[in-house]
């Protein structure tokens, strides 16, 4: 059973909500009519490592894998003059 609620509503009455969603329904979050969320009950069990996150969300399309690898670690660029952290301070002064 499915049931749509505002979000004013929601926010006035989540204990009732998240009671419901405890009993296995699922709530349709609208704001100013559009739906926008939904509360679904957690199932323990499903996609609990993070590689079957991922695998889920690669799958349904939502997420993309990167097309080459993140730099570990970003080299510090090295300019010339005060540091902008001494400027702030005299500034400051």
């Amino acid at each position: 059973m499915e049931g749509a609620v505002g979000i004013r509503l929601l926010r006035d009455r989540l204990t009732r909500y998240v009671a419901r969603v405890r009993r296995g329904h699922r709530v349709i979050v609208t704001d100013r009519g559009k739906p926008v969320a939904v509360l679904a009950p957690y199932r323990l069990g499903e996609a609990e490592t993070k590689e079957a996150r991922l695998a889920v969300l690669f799958a349904s399309g939502h997420v993309s894998p990167a097309e080459r690898p993140f730099k570990k670690r970003l080299v510090p660029v090295k300019g010339r003059g005060e540091l902008a952290s001494e400027i702030v301070v005299k500034d400051r002064r």
